[in-house]
């Protein structure tokens, strides 16, 4: 059975895989600290621009409706990571700002 690939040594495959893994272990943030900044991007939704010009012009933002609507802890959002891929009418430009 063959482990590396021809004209590799194996001994450079086992370096690089150390290094690989050593890069991951010393990451500044942690797994739980990434977590919870890309949930606190999800609940700023849009932005905060978009949620200031929703409340420019009085209205409120859809999580704002909902915890209007229901009972403080009655409610479980699924799916807060998902993300949209439409392409369409300049969606994919305007996704990250």
């Amino acid at each position: 059975m063959r482990v590396a690939a021809p004209g590799i040594r194996l001994s450079a495959v086992v370096r690089s895989l150390r290094a690989a893994v050593r890069s991951v272990c010393t990451q500044p943030v942690s797994v739980n600290e990434r977590i919870e900044n890309k949930r606190q991007a999800a609940l700023l939704g849009g932005g905060q621009r978009r949620i200031d010009a929703q409340h420019k012009r009085g209205k409120l933002t859809a999580r704002e409706r909902i915890s209007l609507l229901l009972d403080p802890g009655s409610f479980v959002e699924s799916d807060m990571f998902v993300e949209h891929r439409c392409a369409d009418f300049g969606m994919a430009a305007d996704k990250n700002k």
